[in-house]
C-alpha cells in the first residue's frame, strides 16, 4: 500500500472472521492507497489508524482539500463504479476506506 499500488486479487481472510475479502473474488479493488487512505475511526469519532501509515497518506486525511487522484462522489472514478454496481469504501460508516471499491452481490 505505502507503494501507492492499486491493486485488486489478494487471497486473505476478512479480519476477526472466516470469510475470504471481496478481493479474494476479485470483485474488490483498492485504487491508490497513498492518495485515497483508510481512516479507521475510533467510538470517540477521532481516527485511530491511517492505512497505510506513512507521512505521504496522512497528507490525504483531510477530504475537503481535494488534490490530484484523489475519490471523491464528483470524480469520475467514483461515479463510474457506482454506475456499474460497486459501493464505495468512502461511504462506509464504521471506517473511511477511500481507496476501496467493492461489487455489491447477493450473498
Amino acid at each position: 500500500m505505502a507503494a501507492n499500488n492499486t491493486y485488486c486479487y489478494c487471497k486473505r481472510i476478512v479480519a476477526k472472521s472466516n470469510r475470504l475479502s471481496k478481493h479474494s473474488m476479485g470483485l474488490a479493488i483498492d485504487i491508490n492507497p497513498v492518495n485515497n487512505p483508510c481512516l479507521y475511526i475510533g467510538e470517540d469519532g477521532n481516527i485511530d489508524r491511517v492505512c497505510p501509515n506513512t507521512p505521504e497518506a496522512k497528507k490525504n486525511i483531510d477530504r475537503k482539500q481535494s488534490s490530484e487522484h484523489q475519490i471523491n462522489r464528483h470524480s469520475i472514478v467514483y461515479k463510474l463504479f457506482i454506475e456499474h454496481g460497486f459501493k464505495w469504501g468512502g461511504e462506509f460508516k464504521n471506517k473511511k476506506d477511500y481507496h476501496h471499491f467493492e461489487k455489491i452481490t447477493k450473498e
